[in-house]
């Protein structure tokens, strides 16, 4: 396949993940005073929601693995892209089993909030787990862009994981619903879809610059 099909069935997962998010806890109603605002939704939702919207986690985290092939192709061979590619997978392994624990979290909230609680702190160590790969693998990233040890224009480096994040926790402060929940609920597969195709616009800019270099 060639590098842009890898980027598509990326993209293509960060769709299916956001369609994910959305199942387990759109609203368009005003959100509680709470810091676990987004999960008292679901213990609203019905189970078939929470069924599907937990399930599509790993199937898109597959889907992404090919996305990161995509990035993969772009950067020079050698041991820090090999590094690149494994934290960007492992972190998504990682977060499609995530993903699919809303279900259960989810269904115990039905029962309990103080269960969906306790579940939600055990749960919450995989997303610091994961933002954390998501920033580590960014940094080297977008050092080898930087250092020109890639196929992709410099400009890519702004819509790398880690900026999009600063960025996400910026608009997150900001935004009331239903964006809060149709953007800041869904922002980590939205930044990599923006990220997935800043990678391939990136390397036909690069193209177009070594071509009338």
């Amino acid at each position: 396949m060639k590098g842009s099909t890898y980027l598509l069935l990326g993209m293509m997962g960060a769709v299916l993940m956001y369609v994910g998010d959305m199942l387990l806890y759109f609203t368009a109603e005003p959100l509680a005073d709470s810091p676990v605002a987004i999960l008292l939704v679901m213990t609203e939702v019905s189970d078939a929601r929470l069924f599907w919207g937990g399930f599509v986690g790993p199937v898109a985290a597959f889907l992404y693995l090919f996305g990161f092939i995509g990035v993969f192709l772009k950067l020079d061979a050698g041991k820090m892209r090999n590094a690149v590619f494994a934290i960007f997978g492992l972190a998504i392994v990682i977060g499609g089993a995530y993903h699919s624990q809303f279900t259960h979290i989810g269904v115990v909230g039905k029962l309990s909030e103080e269960a969906l609680l306790r579940s939600w702190d055990i749960s919450v160590i995989y997303l610091f787990v994961i933002f954390g790969m998501f920033a580590l693998a960014s940094l080297l990233f977008s050092y080898m862009v930087l250092c020109r040890q890639s196929l992709l224009s410099r400009k890519v480096v702004f819509f790398s994981p880690l900026p999009m994040m600063l960025l996400g926790s910026i608009l997150m402060d900001v935004m009331v619903q239903p964006f809060s929940i149709i953007i800041g609920g869904g922002w980590y597969n939205i930044m990599m879809f923006i990220f997935f195709i800043a990678v391939w616009k990136g390397n036909k800019q690069y193209v177009a610059e070594q071509a009338t270099a």
